[in-house]
């Protein structure tokens, strides 16, 4: 009977569920999902969709940073491994003693005890590393502008909007300091002003991602997701995110206004616009290489990136002719608003700044491998520093001779096994 009443009752839902589907012309299945569902997130387990959840799992992962990672490290090496070797089996022996199974205890205790302390030294030394030295080194490419910082990659620095999100979370919770409150004061004036514009816009950001993952809710539910206090923060950090790189972009665009850079033009031609141009000019290169009539060493030496005289004024031309060609198409796509110096200063800071982000976390990947090798043998240094000390300690509450602890005893039984 109590079979029966489950599956009755899973056929209820899963009915109730389906009630309302319907399938359009382009064979698209959609879902009305109630407010008044008391499946499972408003999904019933049977049609759950494939993207959705592969959507999640995405944003889980995306989500999961470098300290984070060094969290579950320190569980795992702190939890599981101490468990695996306290209940890892004992080598075999020829010929077994009674002292045998105690040594064996004793080291296995020696050995698991070390793997919580190592996993708490190297969290600590971690966070060091991790938060304080890219703390430090954000500082210095955002707000102090360190020397470091000031190479040609890295003109057009903004700050991403990992960076900012914590700006503003800190400052939409009202934890910011003075000087860091009045950065953000237009953004959070305007989130706290605009509920009901905000929340507008919230139900259209929800009403988006369940379409594109074919589920459509109805008033009801939309309006029950959209009512939640986490949902509302995260979508006015968002909105204040957004504000402040607007701001932030049209403040480097008045910089460059007093120093347009000289290759203006030709930073505008993006790679699809080069694409294009490859095309179109695919019989010009063609009489280019014919013209340059290479030998077979320019084109040897050329496979390994090394470019003879020849090859380098052959590159040059066509780098020549696809600037031409490039900027022939920009000025056809922008129109008028190619003569505008402000209009192209801003697609020049929208190309530039991903290039900038990418030249500076190549400094920073390579500054945290330098702080991480450092701190690792810290870490190192502590722990064989502390644990035989914690050890003799614990040996001394069990009422032994700390000289009897398997890290410090000078005779040992060899075990004949073989």
């Amino acid at each position: 009977m109590e079979t029966k009443s489950i599956k009755s009752s899973v056929v209820k839902n899963y009915m109730r569920f389906n009630k309302n589907r319907s399938i359009n012309n382009n064979v698209t299945k959609t879902y009305h999902v109630s407010a008044n569902e008391k499946t499972k997130n408003n999904v019933s387990f049977g049609r759950i969709s494939c993207k959705l959840i592969f959507r999640n799992i995405a944003g889980m992962m995306s989500n999961i940073d470098e300290t984070k990672n060094a969290f579950i490290t320190m569980i795992g090496t702190g939890l599981i491994a101490p468990f695996a070797i306290m209940c890892s089996p004992k080598k075999p022996c020829r010929n077994p003693k009674p002292s045998d199974d105690v040594k064996d205890r004793e080291k296995k205790l020696f050995q698991a005890l070390r793997q919580p302390i190592s996993a708490a030294l190297a969290f600590a030394f971690n966070m060091v590393s991790i938060y304080g030295i890219n703390k430090l080194l954000n500082y210095g490419a955002y707000k102090a502008h360190w020397g470091m910082f000031k190479d040609e990659g890295l003109k057009e620095l903004i700050p991403d909007g990992k960076y900012l999100e914590k700006e503003a979370r800190t400052v939409l919770k009202g934890k910011a300091d003075n000087k860091l409150a009045a950065e953000w004061a237009e953004e959070l004036n305007f989130v706290q002003k605009n509920d009901e514009q905000l929340k507008s816009g919230l139900k259209e950001k929800i009403r988006a991602e369940y379409d594109d993952v074919g589920i459509t809710l109805d008033k009801a539910a939309l309006e029950e997701k959209a009512s939640s206090k986490r949902a509302m923060q995260d979508f006015k950090i968002e909105k204040m995110v957004e504000a402040k790189q607007k701001k932030l972009k049209e403040a480097k665009v008045q910089e460059l206004m007093s120093d347009v850079p000289k290759n203006l033009d030709t930073e505008l031609i993006t790679e699809d616009y080069q694409k294009q141009v490859r095309k179109l000019c695919s019989d010009e290169f063609d009489a280019i290489e014919k013209r340059a009539n290479l030998k077979w060493y320019d084109k040897f030496l050329r496979i390994f990136g090394y470019n003879t005289k020849k090859v380098t004024a052959l590159e040059n031309e066509k780098t020549e002719l696809m600037n031409k060609k490039g900027i022939e198409l920009v000025k056809t796509k922008m129109g008028k608003a190619f003569d505008n110096v402000s209009t192209k200063l801003k697609a020049y800071v929208d190309i530039r700044t991903p290039k900038a982000q990418k030249v500076f976390k190549n400094k920073l990947f390579w500054i945290s491998l330098a702080t991480n090798l450092v701190t690792l043998a810290l870490s190192c240094v502590a722990l064989n520093w502390l644990h035989p000390k914690l050890a003799a300690g614990i040996d001394k509450l069990r009422g032994k001779n700390a000289e009897q602890t398997p890290s410090t005893e000078k005779k040992v039984e060899v075990c004949t096994c073989r």
